[in-house]
């Protein structure tokens, strides 16, 4: 058993989440889609990126983590997670054909190649995953948690009628979403209340390592490096 005389697991996540946050918001592919300068090729390459292979590799994770968790209530909670997350890609995806156009840029016929920074992640998120139940729900909040920090940033900091703000109302899954993330963080403190200390350590460093891609996948997003051969 965790000596719970500490801080929670949420708490204890909250403050690795703190400065992270902080640097994923300040990243120069969220400022540049909050003030309209970001080149729409790169929105294309985040998206596409992100629908084709980010989604359905972290719906998997969420529900391979669903299928091991020893709670029949957890097992629910990341059941929907899995279900909401691979169901917003195609979404996702039509959405941003619709508006591509209007930011001039054309997108691409067909699905397209992974980028190493997409592959990165999407092994990490399997890695994760079948390593253990810690691991996986560490490793996978990250991106559910702070996907919601940039869009809060991006509604609160953003222009009216800047280039990109009907991509914003798309992109935001709004006030649902946060449910789901705290019912999350609610399910974080009640595994960290009874997982012996090592699992409460793997888990906070898979929440860190997870937390460093997110920042990699949006950096990948803005310079779509490609692969070097």
């Amino acid at each position: 058993m965790t000596d719970v005389a500490g801080p929670s697991l949420r708490e204890q996540l909250q403050q690795i989440a703190e400065p992270f946050v902080a640097e994923v918001v300040a990243h120069p592919f969220w400022a540049g889609l909050c003030d309209g300068s970001l080149p729409p090729e790169s929105l294309a390459h985040f998206v596409l990126q992100d629908t084709a292979f980010l989604l359905p590799a972290c719906g998997r994770a969420f529900a391979h983590c669903a299928s091991i968790a020893a709670d029949d209530a957890f097992s629910a909670l990341l059941a929907h997670c899995a279900f909401a997350t691979v169901e917003s890609a195609p979404r996702l995806r039509d959405a941003l054909g619709g508006l591509a156009p209007g930011f001039g840029v054309e997108l691409p016929s067909g699905r397209p190649d992974i980028a190493p920074e997409t592959h990165a992640y999407c092994s990490f998120f399997r890695a994760c995953a079948t390593e253990s139940f810690a691991a996986g729900i560490g490793g996978l909040l990250p991106m559910m948690w702070f996907h919601l920090e940039v869009c809060r940033t991006l509604r609160t900091s953003g222009r009216p009628g800047s280039r990109y703000a009907a991509w914003v109302d798309v992109y935001d899954p709004g006030e649902g979403a946060w449910q789901a993330v705290r019912a999350v963080l609610g399910m974080v403190d009640g595994f960290g209340e009874r997982c012996a200390p090592a699992e409460r350590a793997r888990l906070a460093e898979a929440f860190s390592l997870g937390a460093r891609h997110e920042w990699a996948f949006a950096d990948g997003g803005l310079r779509r490096p490609g692969w070097p051969a």
